[in-house]
């Protein structure tokens, strides 16, 4: 099928100046051609004529950090990762669709129980989703971060053997946990490094063997700079990065994706969301620092994209990007070229251009002007399929508030402490 978009301002992600009464030529699920309605329209054979005049024309948007299972769940960790596998994995789905209606078109998730199967079940045409790439589950120290979720090994043979098992079953990038988590800092304590130079270098090399990217769950300097030591090309988080690290992740060109709503949205919503008192108490103690610490990387020159972990929200996610001296059109520009290379995607996806896939959102106002356009999504076009946001909307169904799913009976939140 060939359609045409045509009319619209077109901001093709690059960060290239944009392009006042836009042409797209799609056929199937590529884009054929990029020009201007002036210049390129032409009496050619097409199915559709999308007429964008006066709205916005750019990349669909890719989430380099969530997870799926666990997207704005309630209850603490040790309740939600008790949950079901097959609740889990039904919560996936949800927020698959959520992704999509919020003009997420590419989704790198960041570990869970359920993510290999929803990847099968995405690849497949099952259910309708975005682009999903994951690690499946991240590698961790005994008693590390994430655990159970996380794949415990000690020492370089266990770590680049769990490594083999991942990417054999199909992992999509390669994940280790470097420190512990921003619910264990407070304003005077940080949480510490983990899996050490050896056991991550180990990992490293088994993904790029195979030509698989590699990440790590980092917070503090020095486990951000052991990370880079053993070959790593992105950083979760980064939320206590300082300059000097900065300066060094610039230099080797390694990737940061930025999660600086989770803390944030932590500290606001977490009791309405039964987090413990104690998370969102830390949480509020950390917020201004980790705002300070993200302008070091954007000082620095650092390569930024974008990722919104459990509590996070998209397009909050990119006004505070801005809020901390990021340009529009960086935040852009960080919302899917960056996440593309990320995912060694950049020849797919990740801009508008001639040859790439047709991942492209409409949105009703300039988002150069306000980032908050971006809540305004008139049409998704996922690899060339056109899906209607507001339709989907009425097909998503809401969650119960903090009900949960006890050996097959449904418990109100009344029927156990919060």
């Amino acid at each position: 099928m060939r359609r045409v978009i045509r009319g619209g301002t077109l901001i093709d992600g690059t960060g290239r100046a944009p392009v006042e009464n836009g042409y797209l030529l799609i056929d199937d699920n590529r884009i054929q051609r990029v020009d201007t309605a002036r210049d390129g329209f032409s009496q050619e054979a097409v199915d559709r004529v999308i007429d964008a005049s006066g709205q916005y024309i750019v990349p669909g948007i890719i989430n380099c950090h969530d997870h799926l299972e666990d997207r704005r769940s309630y209850g603490p960790w040790q309740e939600r990762i008790t949950r079901p596998r097959e609740i889990m994995l039904l919560s996936a789905v949800r927020a698959a669709l959520v992704s999509l209606q919020e003009g997420i078109t590419t989704v790198r998730d960041a570990g869970g129980f359920s993510s290999r199967y929803l990847k099968h079940a995405l690849e497949l045409g099952l259910i309708l989703g975005p682009r999903f790439k994951t690690c499946i589950r991240p590698i961790s120290q005994s008693g590390g971060h994430g655990v159970p979720l996380s794949i415990e090994a000690d020492g370089p043979d266990e770590v680049r053997k769990t490594a083999r098992k991942l990417l054999h079953a199909g992992a999509d990038f390669i994940k280790c946990m470097a420190s512990g988590s921003v619910a264990q800092a407070t304003a005077k304590r940080r949480p510490g490094p983990q899996l050490s130079v050896p056991e991550m270098r180990a990992a490293f090399e088994e993904a790029h063997k195979v030509g698989r990217p590699t990440t790590v769950h980092a917070h503090l300097p020095e486990a951000i700079q052991a990370a880079i030591e053993a070959g790593v090309d992105a950083i979760e988080h980064g939320l206590f990065i300082d300059r000097p690290t900065a300066d060094l992740m610039a230099k080797q060109g390694i990737y940061l994706v930025t999660t600086l709503g989770e803390p944030k949205v932590s500290a606001q919503e977490g009791r309405e969301w039964r987090r413990p008192a104690i998370q969102v108490e830390r949480a509020g103690s950390v917020t201004d620092a980790v705002l300070d610490n993200f302008r070091h990387a954007i000082e620095a020159g650092v390569k930024i994209a974008i990722g919104t972990d459990v509590m996070g929200q998209i397009v909050y996610e990119m006004k505070l990007m801005a809020e901390c001296g990021m340009s529009p059109m960086d935040v852009i520009v960080s919302a899917t070229r960056r996440g593309a290379e990320i995912l060694n995607l950049e020849h797919e996806i990740g801009t508008l251009e001639a040859g790439k896939a047709a991942d492209i959102l409409i949105l009703a106002h300039d988002p150069l002007q306000d980032l908050e356009a971006y809540s305004q999504v008139k049409l998704v076009i996922k690899d060339g399929k056109v899906i209607d946001p507001a339709a989907l909307e009425q097909l998503v169904g809401e969650p119960l508030r903090g009900y949960l799913v006890d050996h097959g009976r449904l418990l109100a939140p009344r029927e156990f402490p919060v």
